[in-house]
C-alpha cells in the first residue's frame, strides 16, 4: 500500500496538506483557516513536534468533522473524548509504513462519505 495522501487520492478524495504548503514560508495562518474552512473532513495526525492542536480547534470552532490519528504516545485531552480517533499500531512513528491504520482511515473516509458517521 502506497503512503496515505496517494491512498486517499485513489479514492477520489481531494487531499490538501498544510505541513507541505506552508513549507515555503506561506502565510500558515490564512492556509490553515482557507484548507479548514473548505474541507469535509479534516485528518489530524498528532506526534512529535507537531503544531497541530492549533489546527484541530479551528476546525472543532467551524464544526468540522474530524479524525484525529495519533501515535499513541500523547495524553489525550477530555476534550479530545468527542473526537473519532485511530492510534497508529504498536506506536508506530511513520504512517506511510502503516497499512493497518491508513486502511482504518480510509474505512473511516468511506463511512463518512456514506453518511453513517456524523
Amino acid at each position: 500500500m502506497a503512503n496515505l495522501q496517494q491512498e486517499l487520492e485513489h479514492n477520489g478524495n481531494q487531499v490538501k496538506s498544510i505541513m507541505e504548503s506552508t513549507k515555503n514560508g506561506s502565510n500558515a495562518g490564512e492556509i490553515i483557516s482557507d484548507y479548514i474552512n473548505g474541507c469535509n473532513l479534516a485528518i489530524a495526525i498528532l506526534g512529535d513536534g507537531s503544531n497541530i492542536l492549533y489546527d484541530l480547534g479551528y476546525a472543532m470552532s467551524k464544526n468540522k468533522k474530524i479524525l484525529l490519528v495519533s501515535d499513541g504516545t500523547h495524553v489525550m485531552h477530555s476534550y479530545l473524548d468527542t473526537i473519532s480517533n485511530i492510534v497508529m499500531r504498536n506506536n508506530n512513528k511513520n504512517l506511510d509504513n502503516d497499512n493497518i491504520t491508513i486502511s482504518k482511515i480510509l474505512n473511516f473516509v468511506s463511512k463518512m462519505e456514506n453518511d453513517q458517521i456524523e
